[in-house]
C-alpha cells in the first residue's frame, strides 16, 4: 500500500521511505517498478467496485447499472497525441488533458481514463465501463 500512497499523494518513494519503519526506498522502488502498472491497477479496481456493488448497503443507492460521467482538463506542457488545444480555459496556445470519471449510481468510481480533449467537444456518447 505504500508505494501507492506514494504515488498518489506525490510525497514521492524518498519521503515514504522516511516516514516508515522498516521500508526502505530500494523496496519501494521495486514494488512500484515490479506490480504497479496500469493493467494491475485496472484489475484491483474492478476488483473493489465488484465487491462494493456486492456489499447490502449499496444496493439502497442504485442498482450499479448506471452511472454518471465527468471530464477534468488539465493544461499539460509535454507534447502528447492525447494533449489538445481548449480555448474556452486555456487560451489558443496552450494544450490540454481530459481524464474522465466515471461513477456509478452506488457510488464507485469506474475506470477513470484518458481522453483527448478535441474528441470530447465533439461528441457525447456513451462509454462502456
Amino acid at each position: 500500500m505504500a508505494p501507492l500512497v506514494s504515488q498518489a499523494t506525490n510525497l514521492g518513494v524518498v519521503s515514504m521511505s522516511n516516514s516508515m519503519k522498516d521500508t526502505s526506498v530500494d523496496r519501494l522502488r521495486y514494488t512500484l517498478h515490479n506490480f504497479v502498472r496500469e493493467e494491475t491497477i485496472t484489475a484491483a479496481s474492478a476488483e473493489i467496485v465488484n465487491r462494493h456493488h456486492q456489499l447490502p448497503l449499496s444496493s439502497v443507492y442504485g442498482s450499479g447499472e448506471l452511472s454518471l460521467s465527468d471530464a477534468q482538463r488539465f493544461k499539460i506542457r509535454a507534447s502528447s497525441l492525447l494533449a489538445s488545444y481548449y480555448p474556452r480555459y486555456y487560451g489558443y496556445y496552450e494544450k490540454a488533458i481530459g481524464i474522465y470519471t466515471h461513477v456509478s449510481d452506488q457510488y464507485s468510481a469506474l475506470a477513470p481514463g484518458l481522453s483527448p480533449v478535441a474528441l470530447e467537444r465533439r461528441s457525447m456518447s456513451w462509454t462502456d465501463c
